[in-house]
């Protein structure tokens, strides 16, 4: 679990009802609540061999219970922001249609996180742990009791010894204090990597064949949809249809690209999202000089970038069978969300690879836009106006951004040159 943010914290998913196994080890991995020492072993030395990366020092893993994990989720989910941080996080969110208002972001990544983990590798302390108590689906119990494997500890523990070895190797794209915490887009993309490389390694480290990417994805739908009555299935869309993301995308990406993918992982999800853009540069705004000309009394929430699935997830969630057109066009975008005398006012900027492109977002936006406020609660009429190939949608607070010219813009493609765009518009905004 590289990152413990809002719908970004993506603790390993173990690959719930995934196969793994180890040769040698006996039919349960954990007993009386202790990781059996001998397996752990063997697992460790068969990961770190099939991932090719030597770890720092001695490698060592604890089980917890599921309530423990709760409390132990909870307290890292905690240290991401202050309540009021994420209070403010929350707000844009909702301004924006991506989150109904009703619904407590930090309580129902617990929830489902809580219902869901098997394992987990813990970023700011280092900790490796496996849910003793973990529920598996019926035919992989039955399995495992005829041919005496615990596969699904085994594949846990395997996929969060790669997440500790990557951290180890790259530390860039896991520590806080290396990844931006304000581009949503660059760190769902980053996720893919990382938890596509755990997937497509831990099949080697146990050795089992690879499955191919469409079964796999078919695999990870599956089992993300959730039983009927779930949580997962009764979550909001911004976790629903995004969890499953960089396990089923980024597995992909791991299997065309191998041990190069986190060389140079992508930086957006529209990188990540299809193979012939894999590389293809995009605009980063910058939105720093709007904060200086905000009404008096208007306080920033949020600034961040929405990106390609999220646009997505907005339209799938909001309007019956989008088409896809709709936000394959994209060529980036950046949203500043403010509280103005209680109200949350907006102005989100996107950019497109066309006019046209820009034309058919305005145009889907506009039939949305009525579903957006209801979402937010919000009488607050809505502005789009469509420049060239950008597109810029205000609430009336801040109408007047409508008729400003485009952002400063810088075409970026890696992560180096992204990191440090957001690192100085942060720096540049928080000096205001």
């Amino acid at each position: 679990m590289p990152a413990l943010r809002p719908f970004r914290w993506r603790p390993a998913l173990a690959a719930m009802g995934s196969l793994a196994a180890i040769s040698g080890c006996a039919y349960a991995l954990i007993e009386n609540g202790v990781i059996r020492e001998g397996p752990m072993r063997e697992i460790v030395a068969n990961t770190v061999r099939a991932r090719a990366i030597e770890p720092e020092g001695p490698i060592a893993a604890r089980s917890v219970n599921r309530d423990e994990l709760r409390a132990t989720l909870a307290e890292a989910f905690g240290q991401w922001k202050t309540p009021a941080e994420r209070a403010d996080y929350e707000r844009a969110l909702v301004a924006l249609g991506l989150w109904p208002a009703d619904r407590d972001l930090l309580t129902e990544a617990l929830t489902i996180y809580g219902e869901a983990v098997v394992g987990v590798y813990l970023p700011s302390s280092g900790e490796l742990l496996l849910v003793s108590d973990a529920h598996a689906p019926t035919g992989l119990t039955f399995l495992s009791a005829v041919l005496r494997r615990d596969f699904q500890t085994e594949f846990a523990l395997s996929h969060e010894i790669i997440h500790l070895l990557q951290h180890q190797a790259y530390p860039e794209l896991m520590d806080p204090e290396q990844v931006p915490n304000n581009s949503d887009d660059l760190e769902t993309a980053i996720q893919a990597a990382l938890e596509g490389d755990a997937m497509r390694f831990g099949f080697d480290a146990v050795g089992l064949q690879a499955p191919a990417p469409v079964d796999w994805m078919g695999m990870i739908d599956g089992q993300i949809a959730g039983p009927e009555g779930s949580a997962l299935a009764d979550a909001p869309a911004l976790i629903r249809l995004t969890l499953g993301f960089p396990y089923a995308r980024g597995y992909t990406l791991a299997w065309n690209e191998e041990f190069r993918l986190l060389e140079s992982p992508p930086i957006s999800t529209e990188q990540a999202m299809h193979d012939d853009r894999r590389r293809e540069a995009f605009l980063q705004l910058d939105l720093t000089g709007l904060e200086g000309r905000l009404p008096t009394g208007c306080r920033t929430l949020q600034r961040n970038t929405v990106g390609e699935l999220l646009i997505s997830v907005l339209f799938r969630d909001l309007s019956a069978d989008p088409d896809p057109a709709i936000w394959e066009g994209w060529n980036g975008d950046r949203y500043l969300v403010a509280d103005c005398a209680g109200r949350a006012e907006w102005v989100w900027w996107t950019a497109w690879d066309s006019a046209s492109d820009a034309a058919e977002f305005a145009d889907a936006y506009r039939e949305l836009a009525p579903a957006v406020a209801a979402r937010a609660d919000s009488a607050i009429p809505v502005s789009t106006q469509t420049e060239a190939n950008y597109v810029v949608v205000t609430s009336s607070g801040l109408a007047g951004e409508a008729s400003m010219p485009p952002p400063p813009a810088t075409r970026v493609a890696d992560l180096a040159s992204l990191q440090a765009l957001l690192r100085s518009t942060e720096k540049r905004a928080v000096a205001r």
